[in-house]
């Protein structure tokens, strides 16, 4: 909160637990509200397997941060199981896809050809895409 309240975009992670929950959007409109931060300066990143066996529940959540006036962000898009089904119920801002099919990009047309659909399909829904920077893999 404290960077976006210097006006720094900022994004965060919520794990698919705070899904269901309600404290936490009312934690987040109150740091909100207490830091005086614009709303549009914060993307709520969440994966896209966390909505999994939670669709209504994801919806919801969705449009809460979404009237909050936040992004929402599908983190690691591409790796679930059913990503298309996201795409067609759940009002996210961006994609971000997953480092998986960015990483070999420039050698692996099979990555390119991903990452060039996900454009494609994100771009019918007025969504941002976004390449993950390379992480480091755990041991």
């Amino acid at each position: 909160m404290e960077l976006a309240a210097g006006g720094t975009p900022t994004e965060f992670n919520l794990s698919g637990r705070s899904i269901p929950d309600p404290n936490i959007m009312r934690e987040l409109a109150t740091a909100i509200q207490d830091t005086g931060v614009d709303p549009s300066l914060l993307v709520v990143e969440v994966t896209e397997t966390a909505f999994v066996g939670q669709t209504e529940a994801g919806r919801e959540f969705a449009q809460r941060v979404r009237a909050l006036g936040c992004g929402l962000a599908l983190d690691d898009f591409g790796t679930g199981f059913s990503s298309l089904s996201y795409l067609k119920h759940l009002p996210a801002d961006y994609l971000k896809i997953d480092i998986d099919f960015v990483r070999d990009l420039t050698s692996s047309e099979t990555d390119a050809r991903v990452i060039r659909g996900t454009v494609g399909l994100a771009r019918e829904f007025h969504q941002t895409t976004i390449a993950e920077a390379s992480r480091t893999r755990p041991h």
